[in-house]
């Protein structure tokens, strides 16, 4: 199970988890934080374990993963939707944005070559 809302939608996946089930917790999209009850979990699924995602975590390369999503995009498999392109000089404001919702899509930051 992957999970990426948070709030009380976590809880609620974790009981309908089946037994030795793991659910993957990346996100908190709601922005509401997770309560969970220690015995509320463990009348539910046995043996369940709750895994947090990192990217990072992995035997892969990031120039691996890079190349593929560059390959995809060439080959039209995978279209992704700008939202903003802008200089790498206002990386604080794009990311301010990003948190606040106010850009749809990937914001695009260019590096000049001086």
């Amino acid at each position: 199970m992957l999970e990426s809302t948070g709030g009380p939608a976590l809880p609620r996946a974790l009981a309908r988890l089946a037994a030795r089930g793991t659910p993957i917790w990346f996100g908190q999209a709601s922005r509401t934080p997770v309560t969970l009850d220690f015995f509320d979990f463990f009348a539910g699924p046995e043996s369940a374990a709750i895994r947090h995602f990192h990217y990072l975590d992995s035997d892969v390369a990031l120039a691996d993963d890079l190349a593929t999503l560059v390959q995809l995009v060439a080959t039209g498999r995978l279209h992704p939707e700008i939202g903003l392109v802008t200089d790498w000089a206002d990386t604080a404001d794009v990311l301010v944005q990003l948190r606040d919702r106010r850009i749809r899509g990937n914001a695009i930051l260019t590096v000049e070559d001086r």
